[in-house]
């Protein structure tokens, strides 16, 4: 699983340390500062913004599967005096999407806040 979108912040943040510690060798005197440009910036936080609403989307889908399935075994149980094995790999399918959405999620929440929120000066490597 790759994650293209989110790995573009580490190169714009990079690009940004890196002018940053050139800026302090040269005494702060420089007179091009493209690396303080945060249109990347912007642009990737509008695109993780679009995959976290299409994240949820796709949550919700999942979510409403695993009710019906659920909800779908406990009337198979009823009328029959079968075990619930024949709703158990669906279930499980559907558990597993939605734990694996879960962290695509928080892995686009983590960058996301990388993003809005850089590291200090005083903390950068």
């Amino acid at each position: 699983m790759t994650f293209h979108k989110t790995d573009g912040e580490a190169g714009c943040f990079k690009i940004f340390s890196e002018g940053v510690e050139k800026d302090e060798r040269d005494g702060g005197n420089r007179s091009d500062h493209q690396f303080l440009w945060i249109g990347n910036e912007i642009e990737l936080l509008k695109e993780i913004k679009d995959i976290r609403d299409e994240l949820n989307t796709l949550r919700m889908l999942f979510l409403d599967q695993e009710k019906v399935l659920k909800d779908l075994r406990a009337i198979g149980i009823s009328l029959s005096n079968e075990k619930d094995g024949l709703f158990n790999k669906p279930l499980s399918f559907v558990r597993s999407n939605i734990i694996d959405i879960e962290k695509m999620d928080s892995h686009a929440q983590s960058t996301y806040k990388a993003v809005c929120f850089p590291v200090p000066s005083s903390k950068r490597l």
